[in-house]
């Protein structure tokens, strides 16, 4: 985040999340600078990515979401939970 001035974007979508075989999803990193963003810059659309680029481990846990109704539930519930508890506008992947 300190080579991004927020003031110039409408949108900032953190990345990443990771995404398991069960549907649980936690970030990469620590997204503490980004949330703040909600207070410092209170116009700008927060957005988080699942998932990224690590192939073929990513490939394989969105399969296994897909694949099992009870991990899609938990992973959209998760999500779901995420965004809404954090004040965000959306996710990605």
């Amino acid at each position: 985040m300190s080579n991004t001035n927020p003031s110039l974007c409408t949108h900032i979508t953190y990345a990443f999340f990771d995404i398991s075989a069960n549907g649980d999803i936690t970030p990469q990193g620590n997204p503490a600078a980004f949330l703040a963003l909600r207070t410092s810059h209170p116009t700008v659309k927060l957005l988080i990515s699942i998932g990224g680029w690590n192939p073929p481990i990513a490939n394989q846990a969105f399969e296994a979401v897909a694949a099992s109704p009870t991990a899609r539930k938990k992973f959209a519930s998760n999500l779901l939970n995420y965004i809404q508890a954090n004040k965000l506008h959306g996710g990605e992947n």
